[in-house]
């Protein structure tokens, strides 16, 4: 593929970017570069290591055209770039993973991705087993779900491959013995969590647990994602509200609802910005809707899988 780049540093927060493209500018300006490394490149089990010896050398005055080298099977392989114009990607999509953990028997991740400014920028999990249940695309937005944490994304631009990101891995929490007991005080305007740890009984709270592929707007970023998303941030209690926008299957007419695809918990930042204009929200939640659980069912299979991962986080088995 061709050099692509974002006219901005640290786009990609938790990439694996090597200290020879850490620096590089593009008219005077510091640049995040998408690596023109094609997909397969990480099936090697060294490809880390690999990516530790690329050098990248200026061939001209004005450091436009750079020669990208790396040293693989005792062979350095090397290509000519050019920073043009037309690769310039100028908008960056908000682009997040959940939860930001690794755990032997954790195997539920989602991502979400929100192409706010158009910029035609995609990212894709190779490791989705099945890309039709996995992966739900919408106007300029993307939801995708995987049993492993990518080890890196496939970058594309209006449907053309251009470049990978190898993703640093988050924390990996062992195995444990320690046990919660949890309750949960249901209502249909608010709900609230409580635990019990040995002799030690509070109220829950849900910490922030998302990965972030892209350094977004942070207005953005959090409007996007407390829509369509999980929350960054939940104040216990939590409104007892399901956002419905862009699904495909109705919670209210069918059992065949996918979590966060479908439905998810709405939980805005202050109580006051909950329904106003706000169509595609399901609230007054009860156990019995005239013989209609689905919607009370999705809030409590979601806080359900909140509160395991809160516990995994926590150092719980």
């Amino acid at each position: 593929p061709d050099l692509y780049f974002l006219p901005r540093p640290n786009a990609f927060p938790n990439a694996y970017i090597p200290d020879s493209v850490k620096n590089l500018t593009f008219a005077g300006s510091p640049i995040s570069v998408i690596l023109p490394i094609e997909p397969e490149f990480f099936n090697r089990e060294d490809a880390k290591t690999l990516l530790n010896t690329l050098k990248v050398e200026p061939l001209n005055r004005e450091n436009t055209v750079f020669k990208f080298s790396v040293q693989i099977d005792g062979h350095r392989r090397e290509k000519k770039y050019e920073f043009k114009n037309e690769n310039v990607i100028s908008g960056l999509p908000v682009a997040e993973i959940w939860p930001n953990f690794i755990h032997p028997r954790w195997k539920i991740y989602y991502a979400y991705s929100y192409d706010v400014d158009n910029s035609g920028l995609n990212f894709d999990f190779p490791n989705i087993q099945n890309v039709e249940d996995g992966v739900r695309e919408f106007n300029l937005s993307k939801l995708s779900k995987f049993e492993t944490f990518p080890k890196y994304l496939v970058c594309s631009r209006h449907g053309q491959v251009i470049g990978t990101l190898a993703l640093q891995q988050p924390e990996v929490i062992p195995n444990s013995n320690n046990q919660w007991t949890v309750g949960v005080d249901f209502g249909t305007s608010f709900t609230n969590v409580y635990r019990k740890q040995g002799n030690i009984d509070e109220k829950m709270s849900f910490d922030n647990l998302h990965y972030s592929i892209t350094n977004a707007d942070p207005l953005v970023k959090t409007t996007a994602l407390t829509e369509n998303f999980i929350p960054l941030q939940q104040t216990l209690p939590i409104a007892s509200l399901l956002s419905i926008k862009d699904h495909r299957n109705s919670v209210r007419n069918t059992d065949n609802v996918d979590l966060i695809f479908d439905a998810r918990i709405y939980s805005p930042e202050t109580v006051n910005k909950i329904i106003s204009g706000r169509s595609f929200l399901i609230g007054n939640l009860k156990w019995d809707d005239g013989g209609n659980r689905r919607p009370m069912k999705v809030f409590i299979e979601q806080l359900a899988l909140q509160i395991s991962a809160q516990a995994v986080k926590s150092g719980l088995s």
